[in-house]
């Protein structure tokens, strides 16, 4: 009888806890895994689930997607973790499970191990070849956190950055992409936003020297710096500087300057985002002296003092949502504000009678000159997966730019002859961009081909109002700009070709009123931009490849625009409605063998733009010289001696020549000679100095003769306390004071003249690290960058 109870009561339980567990909800968990080196599955690699006590609870297996989805009862919900050690790859074990909804999409990006033979590690080279593109990986090291991302560009191979102007190979036209995006952002305001993010969030640097077809012709070069989706810390940044004897007589108290940086990662429910704020406040000081002829009329020198104040603002947020597993969207908000650009000169003019140089009149001019500017873009981009078997995507990309500034000069006279007098110059302008772009990429794939077409239309508007010495002028521009671009890539063995075509139509209008007389312009035309790269690897450190490329570099504003444009109180600048765009066919090779590369080219330009004095003396024109004939090679060397010292050297040559025409030049042929460097040095665990230097050697072009010049500065590293807290401190020019001089020699006049350029500055900041926000795993969809520049498959 006793038996029989014991069966009924068990039964009774199984029947019990079988409806139970019935009823719990089962939750799941899809997993893809991906090795982060080369972004491929990793497939029949071993998953597992583990309680708190690490034992196993659920075993997995992935498949040739690299897939697995686990199936766990909701009584496990908070209570496992996933482990997965894949061989060849480093461990990973996750957070706690924690399932908000019923399911959770995740994909685990898994490291390679350094590989050991006979007691040599192998471990990924630092630069490498990636078809058409050159990679950098930064070396990650207890300093990273404290190096500022715009640091890394000096041990880019082929990178020139001096006074904020980039060049490629001595190429100018080189567009920096963040994460693919910034497509209509300047070179400044993407330095801006670097400025915030430390060395340790970017993942790599791609350098593309001779850009595809998908974007605009007059971009010769791309930049793509793409950050770790993975931002579990944020860094906040505090510095000023402190001019020291920049004359040799003030030490310069009164221009301290300052400022402050941070980047912030969070997660707000599906929604991943990232803010960058910059805000900066500096002084500076200039001194110069000149001293200008003008044949049969007068000479005069004059000096200037000038004392300036620039205050910027630069926040940029960023969000990232997944719609679902074939689609998401991104939005980006990028602003840099100027509200308060002031520079007060006192400019001193002797004007000497021509004929016996007696003074004549000594001119004191007080020049207040307030510049206020902004910069808004904002910026919208979706994507869909058409197929997934070919991972044929679709993007479609938004921009809209806003651009307004003004400036208002105050010029008050004091003359030893005529007595005093006022000049007020007002000038307003706002620019409107509107770029929308339809991309398919990978229509057409195979293992040894791949393609992208798309289509882009870009209007642009601008209205500009000025008020300078009683004349009241009006300049309208605005252009249509509509394209479309093929672009195909063919990969046979060791030979890569990459073809591709643009075609842009461009319209565009312009109108110039002054003092109510009219005048306007509409220039419209059709061009075909075709591209060309032919590549071989002959090893993993030896490749060679010759490539063509057609490009064009459509006017500026300034070039467009008559209203003059005062510099000093007597020299005055203005485009001209008429100006035309440059077009340029470039053949470029380029052999790289380890970590030294040579680059040649030759650029032939329709023309150069020059400004040129014309029969107002004081006044300079833009002006389209002949055709030009230019022959460069750049060479860059990525060294390192020790564990403690390594460094990077790039040095451009271009010697250019204009055809024979009836324009008088002072010297036809040209040249530029310049040398870039960087050092770093380890002096401990926690203390490091890097050195950076820059020369340019005697330069001629078709006007001017332009001195050798130095600059150079030194950086200390500190680590502080806990390693979380980091001191940097710069020392520029540390050697003394530098002067840039020149001499211009025109068919009516002839000036010289030097300025103080690179002014010895003393430099803190200090660099915290904290905690803040989410760890964001990698999606998936990002290793496309949105749509703008697409990673080799």
């Amino acid at each position: 009888m006793s038996s029989c109870i014991k069966s009924f009561l068990l039964i009774v339980l199984i029947c019990f806890f079988g409806l139970v567990a019935f009823g719990q909800q089962n939750l799941k968990l899809n997993l893809k895994l991906i090795s982060k080196d080369d972004n491929t599955p990793l497939t029949f690699a071993k998953i597992s689930l583990v309680n708190a006590q690490g034992n196993a609870e659920f075993l997995g297996l992935s498949d040739t997607e690299g897939k697995y989805t686990f199936v766990v009862p909701e009584a496990f919900n908070g209570k496992l973790r996933l482990t997965t050690f894949p061989i060849g790859y480093e461990g990973y074990t996750s957070p706690v499970l924690i399932f908000t909804k019923d399911y959770i999409n995740d994909t685990v990006y898994l490291i390679k191990k350094a590989i050991a033979l006979n007691e040599v590690k192998i471990v990924q080279q630092q630069i490498i070849k990636d078809g058409e593109k050159l990679i950098y990986r930064p070396k990650l090291d207890q300093f990273s956190a404290s190096t500022s991302s715009v640091e890394l560009f000096s041990k880019l191979p082929g990178i020139s950055l001096v006074g904020g102007k980039l060049k490629l190979n001595g190429k100018e036209g080189t567009l920096i992409l963040i994460d693919g995006r910034g497509e209509l952002a300047s070179q400044a305001q993407q330095l801006e936003i670097l400025t915030a993010l430390s060395s340790d969030k970017i993942e790599k640097i791609e350098v593309i020297s001779t850009a595809s077809s998908r974007y605009d012709a007059n971009i010769t070069s791309i930049i793509n710096v793409i950050t770790k989706k993975e931002k579990g810390n944020s860094t906040l940044r505090g510095n000023f500087s402190q001019p020291l004897y920049m004359n040799n007589k003030t030490f310069g108290n009164e221009f301290l300057s300052g400022g402050a940086s941070t980047n912030l990662n969070f997660k707000v429910r599906n929604v991943r985002a990232s803010l960058l704020f910059n805000i900066n406040n500096t002084r500076r000081l200039e001194d110069s002296d000149y001293k200008n002829v003008v044949y049969d009329v007068l000479s005069y020198n004059y000096t200037t003092n000038s004392k300036s104040l620039r205050f910027v603002v630069s926040p940029n947020l960023t969000l990232d949502y997944d719609i679902n597993t074939r689609s998401s969207i991104g939005v980006n908000a990028d602003i840099s504000i100027v509200p308060s650009l002031k520079r007060t000169t006192i400019e001193n003019y002797n004007f000497l009678n021509y004929q016996s140089n007696h003074l004549d009149s000594v001119v004191r001019v007080d020049n207040d000159y307030n510049n206020k500017r902004s910069a808004i873009q904002l910026s919208g981009n979706y994507k869909y997966l058409l197929n997934k078997s070919k991972s044929t995507n679709l993007y479609l990309n938004f921009i809209y730019s806003y651009n307004p500034y003004s400036i208002s000069n105050h010029l008050k006279k004091l003359s030893s002859v005529g007595g005093s007098g006022e000049i007020i110059n007002n000038f307003n302008s706002y620019t409107d961009i509107v770029n929308v772009s339809l991309i398919i990429a990978d229509l057409v794939k195979s293992k040894k081909i791949s393609t992208e077409f798309g289509l882009k239309s870009n209007t642009l508007d601008n209205n500009t109002n000025q008020v300078f010495k009683a004349q009241d002028t009006k300049f309208n521009y605005s252009e249509q700009l509509s394209s479309a671009f093929f672009s195909s890539r063919f990969k046979f063995g060791k030979y890569l070709i990459v073809v591709g075509v643009r075609g842009e139509l461009l319209n565009s209008n312009s109108l110039f009123s002054e003092n109510n007389n009219s005048q306007e312009l509409g220039q419209n035309y059709f061009k075909i931009y075709p591209n060309l790269l032919l590549q071989k690897s002959f090893d993993n450190n030896l490749t060679a490849s010759i490539g063509y490329t057609k490009k064009i570099r459509r006017p500026f504003l300034n070039d467009l625009n008559p209203s003059s444009r005062i510099s000093s109180f007597a020299t005055s600048f203005a485009g001209r409605i008429d100006y035309k765009p440059i077009f340029s066919d470039i053949i470029e090779a380029q052999l790289r063998y380890k970590e030294l590369g040579l680059t040649f080219y030759y650029d032939q330009s329709s023309t150069r733009p020059v400004f040129l004095p014309t029969e107002d003396p004081f006044t300079y024109k833009v002006t389209n010289l002949n055709k030009l004939h230019k022959f460069a090679i750049s060479a860059d060397k990525g060294f390192k001696v020790s564990s403690f010292l390594s460094g990077n050297i790039v040095a451009n040559y271009s010697y250019s020549k204009h055809e024979a025409s009836d324009i008088i030049y002072f010297r036809n042929g040209f040249n530029v000679f310049e040398i870039t460097g960087s050092g770093d040095f380890i002096l401990g665990k926690k203390t490091k100095l890097q050195v950076e230097i820059y020369y340019t050697a005697k330069m001629y072009t078709e006007y001017t003769v332009y001195r050798a010049l130095l600059s150079n500065t030194l950086t200390l590293r500190q680590l502080l306390l806990k390693d979380k807290w980091s001191m940097n401190i710069s020392l520029n020019d540390p050697f003394g004071l530098e002067k840039n001089k020149s001499d211009s020699f025109f068919d009516s006049q002839f000036s010289t003249g030097k300025a103080l350029s690179n002014q010895r500055v003393f430099s803190l900041q200090m660099v915290y690290n904290f905690p803040f926000g989410q760890k964001f795993k990698n999606q998936n969809y990002k290793k496309k960058i949105d749509g703008e520049i697409r990673d080799q498959q």
